[in-house]
């Protein structure tokens, strides 16, 4: 080691050494490369350079720490031994050596500091923020403990993500600056006091204008290399004690020199906007009091008088709801909420620590369980709509049966997994739906779905990722993964046409975040490229219609509650000479929208909401209108009154229009009976008869099978997961060919076929028609406004209401585009005969604002503390930036979604190591997490972005593996496979890093072969029904999954725990620190202990 003076031999280039390993290249001597002597495994071997050899004493592996510093392990010593400082000295000469490798182990801690750019040092300007760093240690100027208190001395400590080491440079004369540091608003850096040597040394004081202690100018050493940091007091610089390398030595001040040491040399790293949330608690630090977001919005919490239980929750806007629990289990027993004065409430009653029945609007929900706990059956207001028989001994589901009379019955293979599915209608017949064949790997090999005749087959990787399908109507599909776990592309084809569909992600060579997608490619040509600022956010996106022809889309983000800070809720979105802003209300619902057209007009939209965020008017210049919506306590829309535009606060002329809803009286009172006088009957699952002058016929419980009425008549065909495969009208049938639940093409027995292109959150982005390209024109909340060909011209315009209701379609393409694009309102599939939105497991009609069905009624038992249980809502009745793509979970961004998913990933890891027994509510909770934290009023908002955007991946890995695991409960049952293969596959997405090759080596180790054997006797076991026997199983499998958990927790611990710190760090101080790796890149970098 040497003291730093940036010539050739302190320059290291980084260089892929593959498997997750770099090579480092001297700068001074290329060809040569870091080596362990000797790839010799013992404590204090030298570290050398040696001539490249690709060996791997030569590879070496970065572990992050939470400082922004790395561990830097050898290949050769299975990463057990790290880089060390082994005399722990900072005097010039000293060697590296190889030592065991130890957490917080400070003489391991290695930084990274570029040494190819040009400019290293920002540029001081007034209002900006930075970190300011000594060029010699690379440490920070630091307000000692983070106090706030006068007198504080400032001295020179690792970089911590901390506020006391980011300063803001007040302006005083053009020259000189203040620099008051942000975590203590009204304080500044001063020449005060001195050291116990005599030494001038950087305290805090109160700031006072034109104190000359306080003021501090910047000259430049070199051309954006770092700065000499002048006191106006004296002339004098600032200075690091001794020229020390320790943490904790003093910031003095000493004469200037005109050419600085570099113990004199001041880097600036200026820093982002921030997001910052705060959090106060009760006296005796069990619980949060108060969580204030970037805007400053507060929400309160309240307790019992232990402070265990939550008992008030008041939100920003002021409305408070209340919980009562059992005095003595502490189950939630009631939640109340007053809206415009009236009371809003749910009620709960428990057995044996299942809900047995929750109360709403009036009428009840009942659950009964069977003796081993499971869910039997599930009635509303006494009527029974779904019962569940389960096997022998407490085994997988035999069948569902639904209040209509019908049932669905499962068949199993010995293994115990889902060989068939048989529909029984209500007279008695039996129809099978399908059948499964499985390989030796547990995985489904062979699919035969016998209501639409195709076989599926599947192909998967060795660590069992489905790569390929192929069906027996010609349909074949590939998936292809990235070294991170990420879907990289995938291509399809079906009568010889298909498509390449690839997604590019974060490129360190081109300094791009490697967490984020960049882009996305069709057929080689990329058609959208995306731009992000320091906190993960998008700020531009390109839209590539074709060579000559590109669209940019550019976002700000609404400001914080004070300069520097920011938030996560876009402001406005600007594309050409068009432009949308918005404002939003303390709770983050959207309040205004103004829409500049390119003709420079201006048109608003106000909206207003009630105490529950339902949506109660909305000020509609666009529309030229105002609409007031008015709702009973179950959330039913009992009226809507249209007037004339007004933005008075009290309408007081009559409504031009006005639209009524009646709801059954008893029973189930969440039902719409009659629509402006039109009757609606419902059979005995509360799925629609008659409605609105059609006939609906439906079968499996909740899947809509035909429509007739006013010239139609429709069939739809479902798979088995309850997708729409294929709908038939009038004669003319249009198949749809899925990837999960995205539709990528769909022909019709006309002869059309529309492929379409989905970007890497899964919004459909591209159609292709008539062998033509189009792209979609939307706005911030998914609306298709518009489709533009490859040429930038919009062909097609669209405009809805804000329930989604089509207001005007424009077409002045030459082949009906308008009509044929089925993607209208956030984005939805419009049944264009049907006048409906179909979302993937249930209809909503934009008339009504209402779904067609009910959800289905395991939602209820899962959020307990929310007032939402009406099954029919849409979105709650928020339909401006809530989305329900699947009819089931409604969401705005992805904010609750990383707290929800990580949260649920931590519980079941936890859940693995400690042994605690698998539920079938786990993931459910997750999923309840998942949508309570999406529509949080404030609080956790903005942090919970950002994490979002760090680790976006992982979250629709967790939601998605989440989901499955639930329904496949629902089923045929779940394992601890099925569980310890999700947490594989979800810890992987959200490490996105390090470790991701970890799973293989799981496999290759045998973990997972040895898991399956486990459940595989343990099945056999419970069959054989010998109580002994079963005991013994299930012993080895509980130790066999511990195991397996703790290998996943194990490799994924370091990943998920570092990264979350980092960007957490980052987020609260806005700060993206010089000193970080990009990677494996061929950059060059100085490396600094």
């Amino acid at each position: 080691m040497c003291t730093f003076f940036g010539f050739a031999a302190q320059k290291w280039k980084l260089i892929d050494g593959k498997d997750g390993y770099l090579q480092f290249e001297p700068l001074c001597s290329p060809g040569y490369r870091l080596d362990l002597n000797g790839k010799s495994d013992a404590e204090g071997e030298k570290i050398q350079i040696y001539g490249n050899n690709n060996t791997d004493a030569q590879k070496w592996k970065l572990y992050p720490n939470a400082d922004g510093s790395f561990q830097i392990t050898s290949k050769a010593t299975k990463d057990k031994k790290a880089l060390t400082n082994g005399p722990k000295s900072t005097t010039s000469g000293q060697p590296v050596q190889s030592y065991t490798r130890k957490e917080g182990n400070e003489h391991q801690d290695w930084y990274f500091e570029p040494a190819d750019e040009g400019t290293v040092s920002a540029a001081p300007r007034s209002g900006g923020i930075y970190h300011i760093r000594v060029r010699h240690s690379g440490q920070y100027i630091d307000v000692k403990n983070a106090s706030a208190a006068v007198g504080t001395q400032a001295v020179q400590f690792n970089y911590n993500g901390g506020m006391n080491q980011q300063y803001r440079l007040l302006p005083y004369d053009g020259t000189y600056y203040q620099l008051e540091p942000v975590h203590a608003p009204g304080k500044v850096l001063a020449k005060s006091g001195t050291n116990d040597r005599g030494f001038s040394i950087l305290s805090l004081e109160t700031a006072m204008s034109g104190a000359a202690n306080q003021l501090f100018r910047f000259e430049e050493v070199s051309p954006g290399n770092g700065y000499a940091i002048i006191c106006k007091d004296g002339n004098l610089s600032l200075d690091v004690m001794d020229y020390s390398h320790q943490k904790l030595a003093d910031i003095i001040l000493t004469a200037h020199q005109s050419n600085s040491q570099v113990n004199k040399w001041w880097i600036l790293e200026e820093c982002s906007e921030r997001m910052e949330s705060s959090m106060t608690y009760t006296s005796d630090y069990k619980q949060p009091k108060t969580i204030t977001d970037s805007r400053g919005n507060t929400v309160h919490y309240e307790y019992d008088d232990k402070n265990r239980l939550l008992t008030k929750l008041t939100d920003a806007k002021g409305n408070a709801t209340s919980y009562a629990y059992d005095a003595n289990t502490d189950k939630m027993t009631e939640v109340v909420r007053m809206v415009d004065g009236k009371e809003v409430k749910v009620s709960y009653t428990y057995e044996n620590e299942k809900v047995t029945s929750i109360s709403h609007n009036g009428f009840t929900y009942d659950y009964a369980y069977d003796p081993f706990g499971n869910l039997e059956s599930v009635s509303i207001g006494g009527r029974e709509l779904e019962r569940t028989t389960l096997r022998s001994r407490n085994g997988l589901a035999d069948r569902i049966t639904y209040a209509t009379g019908e049932a669905v019955r499962n068949e199993y293979n010995p293994e115990e997994q889902l060989a068939a599915q048989y529909l029984i209608t209500a007279d008695g017949r039996e129809e099978k739906l399908f059948e499964n064949t499985y390989d030796s790997c547990g995985k489904i090999a062979r699919h035969k779905d016998l209501c639409s005749g195709v076989t599926s087959t599947y192909q998967y990787d060795l660590i069992g990722r489905m790569v390929g399908t192929d069906r027996s109507d010609g349909m074949k599909l590939r998936k292809v993964y990235d070294e991170k776990n990420r879907v990289k592309g995938y291509t399809y084809q079906k009568d010889r046409v298909g498509h390449e569909v690839e997604f590019l992600y974060g490129d360190v060579e081109k300094q791009q975040k490697p967490g984020l997608g960049y882009g996305i490619k069709i057929n080689g040509a990329q058609k959208i490229a995306y731009e992000y600022d320091a906190l993960g956010r998008v700020i531009r996106t390109h839209n590539h219609f074709s060579d000559m022809n590109t669209s940019t889309q550019e976002y700000t983000y609404v400001s914080g509650k004070e300069a520097g800070v920011t938030t996560n809720l876009v402001a406005s979105v600007r594309e050409g000479n068009r432009a949308e802003s918005y404002t939003y209300d303390a709770c983050g619902n959207v309040e205004t929208m103004v829409e500049r057209s390119a003709d420079g007009s201006e048109r608003k939209i106000r909206y207003y909401y009630d105490a529950l965020n339902q949506l109660v008017r909305e000020d509609n210049q666009k529309q030229n209108q105002t609409i007031c919506y008015t709702y009973d306590v179950g959330g039913n829309m009992v009226r809507r009154d249209e007037y004339r535009y007004t933005e008075n606060p009290v309408i007081t002329e009559a409504p031009r229009k006005s639209d009524t809803f009646k709801y059954q009286t008893g029973g189930w009172r969440d039902q719409l009976r009659f629509y402006n006088g039109q009757a609606i009957t419902y059979d005995a699952m509360g799925n629609p008869l008659q409605y609105l002058g059609m006939q609906m016929e439906w079968e499996k419980g909740h899947q809509l099978r035909h429509i007739t009425g006013a010239g139609l008549d429709m069939y739809c065909m479902y798979n088995d997961s309850g997708k729409r495969i294929r709908k038939t009208v009038n004669g003319v049938t249009t198949d749809f060919y899925l990837d999960g639940s995205a539709i990528l093409m769909q022909t019709s027995s006309d002869g059309s076929r529309i492929d379409f292109f989905y970007d890497d959150k899964g919004n459909v982005f591209a159609m292709k028609y008539q062998n033509e390209m189009y792209f979609y024109r939307k706005n911030l909340f998914g609306d298709i406004l518009g489709i533009l060909d490859s040429h930038g011209t919009e062909l097609v315009k669209y405009e809805y209401n804000s329930w989604g209701k089509l207001l005007n379609l424009t077409d002045y393409s030459s082949n009906g585009l308008g009509r044929r694009n089925p993607f209208r309102f956030k984005g939805y599939y419009y049944d264009e005969e049907l006048g409906m939105y179909y979302l993937n497991s249930r209809y909503y009609d934009p008339e009504t604002g209402r779904m067609l069905s009910p959800d289905v009624l395991e939602v209820l038992v899962v959020n307990v503390d929310s007032t939402a249980k009406n099954l029919y809502l849409y979105c709650d009745s928020n339909p401006i930036q809530r989305k329900d793509d699947d009819g089931k979970i409604l969401h705005c961004v992805l904010v609750g979604a990383a707290s929800a998913a990580f949260g649920m990933i931590t519980t079941i890891a936890t859940n693995i190591v400690t042994d605690e027994k698998w539920n079938d509510g786990l993931v459910e909770v997750g999923a309840s997490s998942f949508v309570s934290g999406a529509l949080s009023v404030s609080g956790f908002g903005p942090l919970g972005s950002a994490v979002g955007q760090a680790i976006g991946q992982g979250v629709i890995a967790g939601i998605t593996e989440g989901y499955s695991l639930w329904k496949k409960s629902k089923t045929g049952g779940i394992t601890a496979w099925d569980v310890t293969n999700s947490v594989i596959n979800v810890g992987i997405s959200i490490s996105g890093g390090t470790h991701y090759q970890k799973k293989d080596s799981i496999y290759a180790k045998g973990k997972i072969r040895r898991m399956r054997n486990r459940i595989r006797d343990y099945n056999k076991a419970k069959a054989g029904g010998k109580r002994g026997v079963i005991a013994r199983r299930k012993a080895e499998l509980d130790r066999e999954t511990k195991k397996l958990g703790e290998m996943v927790y194990k490799h994924s611990k370091p990943d998920w725990t570092s990264s979350l710190l980092n960007v957490v760090n980052n987020v609260v101080s806005g700060s993206q620190p010089v000193d970080k790796p990009k990677g494996g890149g061929k950059r060059v970098f100085y490396m600094r202990w």
